[in-house]
This record gives C-alpha cells, sequence and structure tokens, in this order.
C-alpha cells in the first residue's frame, strides 16, 4: 500500500507539472487546496484551476483534455495493485470492497467476475465519469448480485441529463480549505444517493455513523441534498434527543462544480457552527440561518433563501463568518439518548371537504398501518 501511495503522488505531483507549464497556477495554490486532506489527487489541480476562472466544473472538458487517463495531455499513468489480491484483503479484513468508476477502466466484465465470485460489495454507480452506455449492464449486475449502488445537489455533477451524485464527501471537504482552519475533519461517506430517494433505512444508517463515531467527535456535519433535508433532520432529532454535541446538516441549491454555488458557503457555515462553543443537538444550516432540526422546512426550490422556520424562532443567524444567535441553546447534559428503531408504516392523510366519507374509510386506512393516522384538516371538519 505504502509503495502504491508513494508512486501515486508522484505521478500526480508531474501531472501537477506539466498542468504549471500550460496555465498560470502554481504549486502552492494546488497544495493549498488539498490541505486537509490525506493525499494529493487531480481534483485539486481542478480544483485550483477552477478557482482562476478555467474551469467550470471538476470534471468536465478541461479534465478530459488535461488530467484523464486516455485523452489527458498531463495525465501521468501509475501502478495499482492486482484487483484481485486488493479486493481479497479488503474482505479479509472484514471492510466492504466497492469497485471504483467501472467506466472509466474498462471494467464491466470485470465487475461481474468480482460480483460473481463474491469479492466486491459494491460498484460505484454514480460518478461523472460512468459512460451512459455502460449503465444498463451496471445496473444489471447491482442487481443481479444484490450489490449497493454508491455515489444531493451539493455532491452532483452535470452528467448531460441533468445533476446526479458523484462527488465524495471528501472532494467536498477539499473545496472549501477553510474547513480545515476550523476543525480536524473525518469524512464518512455512508451512502451517494439522490436525496429523493432517502428512505428510514438510510436515516438508520446515518444514526448508525454517528452513534459508532459519538465518543471520539466533537460534532458531525451531514451533507444532505435539499429536497428531503427536513424530513432527515427531524428523524435524527428524534432518533438522537438530548444531544451535548451538535449534528448539523446542510447542502445547496446548486451543485459545488457551478460557478454561482451556495455550496461552498453553507458547508463553511455548516462547520463554523458545528465548531462554535454552545452549539448542541440537532440543526440545520442553509443560507446563512440556522433551524431547529424539528422546525425545518423548504419553501422554494430555486432561491438560495430555500428552508424556513415554521413556528418557532431561528437558532442563530451567521453573517460574515460570525455567529449570532438568537436564543440559547437548551442544556444537554444528561444526554444523549439514542433510539434504534423507527416505524416505516406511516400513513399521513390530509381531509379536505366534500371528500371525506365516514368513519369506515378511516378504518380501513388504519388497517393499512401500523401506528395511529396523522389526520390534517386544512378546513374544519364534522364527525356524524
Amino acid at each position: 500500500l505504502k509503495h502504491t501511495l508513494e508512486g501515486r503522488d508522484r505521478a500526480i505531483r508531474e501531472s501537477m507539472r506539466r498542468v504549471m507549464k500550460l496555465f498560470p497556477v502554481t504549486e502552492e495554490h494546488v497544495l493549498r487546496c488539498a490541505k486537509g486532506s490525506a493525499a494529493l489527487y487531480n481534483v485539486h489541480i481542478m480544483l485550483a484551476l477552477a478557482d482562476l476562472g478555467y474551469a467550470e466544473s471538476l470534471y468536465g472538458s478541461l479534465f478530459r483534455q488535461l488530467l484523464a487517463e486516455k485523452t489527458g495531455s498531463c495525465f501521468v499513468p501509475h501502478a495499482y495493485p492486482d484487483v484481485w489480491e486488493a479486493a481479497k484483503l479488503v474482505k479479509s479484513a472484514g471492510g466492504v470492497c466497492v469497485l471504483a468508476h467501472p467506466s472509466e477502466y474498462d471494467s464491466i466484465d470485470l465487475m461481474e467476475e468480482l460480483a460473481g465470485a463474491g469479492v466486491i460489495d459494491g460498484v460505484e454507480r454514480y460518478h461523472p465519469r460512468v459512460r451512459e452506455k455502460d449503465i444498463p449492464a451496471i445496473d444489471a449486475v447491482i442487481e443481479r448480485y444484490g450489490l449497493i449502488a454508491t455515489g444531493g445537489t451539493i455532491a452532483s455533477t452535470e452528467d448531460g441529463n441533468g445533476l446526479s451524485p458523484a462527488l465524495t464527501g471528501e472532494e467536498l471537504a477539499q473545496s472549501v480549505p477553510e474547513i480545515s482552519g476550523l476543525c480536524e475533519l473525518d469524512v464518512v461517506q455512508p451512502m451517494n444517493i439522490d436525496s429523493t430517494n432517502m428512505r428510514p433505512s438510510d436515516w438508520m444508517r446515518i444514526r448508525d455513523v454517528i452513534v459508532e463515531g459519538y465518543a471520539d467527535h466533537d460534532g458531525f456535519v451531514i451533507l444532505h441534498g435539499t429536497d428531503t433535508m427536513s424530513y432527515t433532520a427531524a428523524a435524527l432529532s428524534y432518533l438522537i434527543q438530548d444531544s451535548p454535541k451538535p449534528i448539523v446538516l446542510t447542502g445547496s441549491q446548486r451543485s459545488i462544480c457551478m460557478e454561482d454555488t451556495d455550496a461552498r458557503m453553507n458547508l463553511y457555515n455548516a462547520f463554523l457552527y458545528a465548531a462554535a462553543e454552545g452549539s448542541r443537538g440537532v440543526s440545520l444550516v442553509f443560507d446563512g440561518k440556522v433551524i431547529s432540526g424539528t422546525r425545518a422546512r423548504k419553501e422554494r426550490t430555486k432561491s438560495f433563501n430555500a428552508f424556513s422556520s415554521v413556528d418557532y424562532p431561528e437558532l442563530a443567524i451567521i453573517r460574515d463568518g460570525r455567529l449570532i444567535r438568537y436564543l440559547a441553546e437548551l442544556d444537554h447534559t444528561d444526554g444523549p439518548e439514542f433510539f434504534h428503531c423507527l416505524e416505516e408504516r406511516v400513513l399521513l392523510l390530509t381531509l379536505i371537504p366534500a371528500w371525506y366519507t365516514g368513519k369506515p374509510a378511516l378504518t380501513k386506512l388504519a388497517g393499512l398501518c401500523n401506528v395511529a393516522i396523522g389526520v390534517i384538516s386544512a378546513f374544519p371538519v364534522s364527525y356524524t
């Protein structure tokens, strides 16, 4: 492993020197973009180019021109260990083995061989370098062997058909190097999915990651798509109650790869709040507002001012790097209290005039659920 990492570092640095001959980017700039990372990657070179205005995305046309393996004029190859040997080592150590971007290395056939032999557990399905024509074959292998498909807007890139989850947590953190001045950062990525596909089982997975790391960390920042972020914040508020440590969710309306993104500011503000003394419990940080996890609601689909606090004041605001608290945080010295299950069969029923036909209808619907039906009425309703 040490030999592989050293060889990759030499190759990336040579790629960087080749790019420096073509663009006015310096080694110091690239290394500054890599601050806090365990290694130097091509993405750090692209971040420096993006800072100078030469690239609008990390994996767009300039990346393919300069650093892609098959087409990049500045790409320097480096050796990796045999994939079978590496996969078996991961499995023997009790790890979860995921095959990375199979399209990039023409590994579609190898993917099926590895899955059939039981030496991989997942495939990097959502990646900007996954070719469209390969997706049916990848999906078929995932379904056939029950693999995990790994990969919201903040972690997405443009793939020609809209935005798809693609960037890792580490790449996102590296996009905001100022975070390293706030805290020491460990990155865990339990999933990379479109937030519209979030399920209660995914909430439990996030909760498990927090529980496992709770004793060793002072706070947690969760990067999440905006469509279901408020639901996740509410779920975590009940799964992890009275937490004396902050659990902060954030995301963005525009991908971090876009020039006019809100992702970098939201990400920085989330870490700023999580690192501040006195922050605790589950909250959502977005557009400079800190909202209690049980009070957030998404009200706008395009505006950066996407979330509001429902029937409760915002906990704080963040302006120009300053945290201004409106409400004192509750003292959770007796916490946290962790809960271990969620009821998935819950029905939310909205009643409107002239629709309600009698109690038998409610009784029938109740039989489909394991818990009482929540009834919300937009207008006064009388029961006879």
